[in-house]
């Protein structure tokens, strides 16, 4: 891999081998850590999801294990969707590498690195915020313990795990392996949430500093030209021809790429979506249930703010990859079409056209995921928490 691109994806990198997931991973370490992630993920599922079951009559447990169990839901449409599109994932990242090759020692790749600083400091940002949103999850577990250790108020307070199992198991007899069990299992649901989600926003990151690419080489296909141009030269000297033919190349190179990152994910980003509304509604519904026990509505409050932070992500991105594919035709009207030939200008007619059918990420092919469907989103998950508050 070039190493100049591999500065700029050092951090995807590592969280991707972490869990066995780096497509230039081979041999026995990528399975022993894949199975590792599988493990701890699987089994942290598996008591979750018993723990709701078990709890069926006890309508409030249930309720209150619904949001973590339709977040193991999202993991595991995640990890499976980037396991089955392996092969895909790993073009999309080999088709990064080759453009870093492309354009190495042109000017070219001053916007290549621009992008790459951007979806670096994206994935930094985004690490923080999903680690960040789940700190109270993990710390109220710990505050009993630390009051009862230091005896403070002169009383016993309980115990708490971070999620209810104790309808599956024992949790005063097994209380600590469940408990470290459980900061295991949710430090390796983060952990693939950030690792996949951010090797994606990379991906969209590259595709728009593509369509920036073709943006410079528009700006600058007809450096040098004479005013008095001659707009019907011999093909064979029509040198605007074949530099716009290399921006045609250069935009359709971006669009398939685009496509690529498109047809990887959109099964996958429709249902994550879908469940991503129905636990937004519960957390929410939650953090209102619990709103006189601050220590337990605060958990809530990580959680739902964790789970607005992926729907952003599944969203701003679509966003970003719509302005820049429209932005085309802009650079193509700012460019000095006018001092190419006449065959050179019918190609840009060409490239117009095709800038007018935006892309787009979707989830199944008919939801865009932009900034104002994200909008849509939460108005209508607030909905559903009005309804579920009001016959509480």
């Amino acid at each position: 891999m070039d190493q100049l691109a591999i500065t700029y994806l050092n951090i995807n990198k590592n969280f991707l081998s972490s869990i066995g997931l780096w497509p230039h991973q081979s041999g026995i370490i990528k399975y022993l850590l894949l199975s590792n992630l599988l493990l701890f993920v699987g089994s942290q599922g598996y008591f979750q999801i018993g723990g709701m079951i078990a709890a069926w009559e006890n309508k409030s447990v249930f309720l209150e294990s619904i949001p973590p169990v339709l977040v193991d839901f999202v993991c595991g449409t995640k990890i499976i969707n980037f396991i089955i599109n392996a092969d895909k994932m790993k073009h999309l990242l080999f088709t990064l590498e080759a453009d870093w090759l492309r354009f190495k020692g042109r000017e070219e790749i001053k916007v290549m690195r621009k992008y790459a600083i951007h979806g670096r400091n994206f994935t930094l940002s985004y690490t923080g915020c999903m680690y960040a949103s789940m700190t109270p999850f993990m710390i109220v577990p710990i505050v009993p313990i630390l009051l009862n250790t230091l005896e403070i108020g002169n009383k016993t307070y309980d115990k708490q795990l971070m999620f209810r199992v104790d309808y599956l198991f024992d949790a005063e007899k097994y209380y600590y392996p469940l408990l470290i069990h459980s900061y295991f299992g949710t430090i390796a649901y983060i952990t693939l949430i950030i690792a996949i989600d951010t090797i994606l926003m990379v991906f969209v990151v590259h595709a728009c500093g593509s369509f920036a690419v073709l943006g410079y080489q528009l700006q600058h296909v007809m450096d040098g030209a004479d005013i008095n141009v001659d707009v019907y030269p011999p093909k064979g000297n029509d040198t605007s021809y074949y530099t716009m033919s290399d921006c045609v190349v250069q935009h359709n190179h971006a669009l398939e790429y685009s496509k690529n990152i498109e047809d990887a994910n959109y099964i996958s980003y429709f249902i994550q979506l879908g469940i991503i509304m129905v636990c937004l509604s519960f957390t929410g519904f939650q953090t209102v249930m619990y709103a006189s026990s601050p220590e337990i509505s605060a958990r809530y409050v990580g959680f739902t703010a964790t789970q607005l932070v992926i729907l952003f992500l599944q969203s701003y991105p679509g966003q970003m990859l719509y302005d820049h594919s429209v932005r085309v035709s802009e650079y193509v009207h700012n460019s000095s079409w006018y001092l190419s030939s006449v065959r050179s200008r019918r190609i840009i007619c060409l490239m117009i056209m095709r800038s007018r059918i935006p892309c787009a990420l979707t989830a199944g092919r008919f939801y865009i995921l932009n900034l104002a469907n994200f909008s849509a989103v939460i108005r209508t998950s607030l909905s559903y928490l009005t309804v579920l508050t009001s016959v509480k």
